[in-house]
């Protein structure tokens, strides 16, 4: 068949120059600050699969808090991804401890009960910091694409830093809505809202990406 070889292609076009950049685009900028892991391809097509710490957690999980720890003294809040990548840390951290999770429920004086098994990893600990531990929760988010963990820091633990919040939407104009001319027999209204998002600490940001099912 007839087409374009793809190393053809050499512009990045993915970027929409009409909406504001994302908490990723920030991330990957240069000289943000930001941890950016890329896992090795492995198989083409495929990349790198996440692995067990061999005591509950995930190796490259625990790379990234204490990369964080050792260079900013910070620690994630919130870990974002897809259900790709929940699968995989549930099934590693599930098989790790060597038997499945089962719990029964249920009137145990009747005939039938009710049986209730699995898990979901809702949060995961941090042991780098000073406290002893931070709980870091895992949120499946509707579009992060897979492969990838967004890490993403709420809050600074410096006492005095002028930065009230890490990432925030800037509005020159919040949202409304403007209803067009009467052109067929229906009314047509849109909702519109003009901003940037601002980030003013991109090392809160950290980036896993290239992750195998």
């Amino acid at each position: 068949g007839t087409g374009q070889a793809l190393s053809a292609i050499t512009a990045n076009n993915s970027q929409n120059t009409y909406a504001y950049d994302g908490l990723m685009y920030q991330a990957f900028a240069a000289s943000s600050g930001a941890y950016i892991k890329n896992f090795a391809n492995g198989t083409p097509g495929t990349g790198t699969k996440l692995t067990t710490d061999g005591a509950g957690g995930i190796t490259e999980l625990n790379t990234y808090f204490k990369d964080r720890w050792d260079n900013y003294r910070i620690s994630p809040s919130d870990l974002f991804v897809n259900s790709q990548e929940l699968n995989s840390i549930n099934k590693l951290v599930v098989a790790n401890g060597g038997a499945p999770l089962i719990r029964f429920s249920g009137d145990f004086g009747t005939a039938a009960s009710g049986l209730v098994a699995g898990a979901v990893v809702g949060t995961i600990i941090n042991p780098y910091t000073q406290n002893g531990g931070q709980l870091v929760r895992l949120r499946v988010h509707p579009n992060v694409p897979a492969g990838t963990i967004l890490g993403y820091t709420a809050t600074l633990p410096y006492p005095i830093n002028n930065v009230p919040n890490v990432a925030e939407y800037k509005y020159r104009q919040d949202w409304y809505q403007l209803e067009w001319p009467l052109r067929q027999r229906k009314y047509e209204t849109g909702v519109y809202s003009d901003g940037v998002l601002a980030c003013y600490f991109p090392p809160a940001l950290g980036i896993i990406n290239n992750i195998a099912p």
